[in-house]
């Protein structure tokens, strides 16, 4: 419960400072795809649940997306 509480406080704040310097768009992709990637981190880190490679690259994609969306604009 407490973790749940820490991610959302964490993620609301993130949000509303990136919106102040970045366009909504960009911001939100990044926020949610941030918040995807760190919340299965700590799923596997303190809940121990699997790491395939499947789950890994997944995130990995994940991440490349955002990439390329912040490169293109």
């Amino acid at each position: 419960m407490w973790l749940s509480v820490i991610s959302a406080a964490v993620l609301l704040s993130a949000f509303v400072t990136a919106i102040r310097h970045y366009s909504l768009s960009l911001t939100y992709t990044a926020v949610t795809a941030l918040a995807m990637v760190s919340l299965t981190m700590i799923g596997i880190g303190l809940q121990q649940e699997t790491a395939s490679l499947a789950r890994i690259a997944g995130l990995g994609l994940i991440i490349a997306g955002l990439a390329l969306s912040a490169l293109a604009g």
